[in-house]
């Protein structure tokens, strides 16, 4: 019997999307230099996710609905209905 690995499905162009616009919602008001802005949000991506990503670009698409609902909480918005 041979086993099958289930590799994780990458984050969707639709989610890094909301992702980012959710990010600058949240932090837009803290006027942070580039490279401070993508630092806290590596760090953001790397605690909501227990580790599993350090980066935006590394997240699976599970990982990244997890993030994003983290996001919409924090600004204080209600979640839209996806579809991904």
């Amino acid at each position: 019997m041979a086993v099958q690995l289930v590799l994780p499905v990458p984050i969707s162009r639709a989610q890094l999307k909301r992702l980012q616009a959710l990010w600058r919602r949240w932090t837009g008001n803290l006027q942070l230099a580039r490279g401070a802005d993508r630092e806290l949000r590596h760090y953001y991506v790397e605690r909501f996710t227990q580790g599993r990503a350090k980066t935006t670009i590394a997240l699976t698409s599970m990982d990244a609905a997890r993030v994003i609902a983290w996001l919409e909480r924090l600004s204080g918005i209600s979640p839209p209905e996806y579809d991904w």
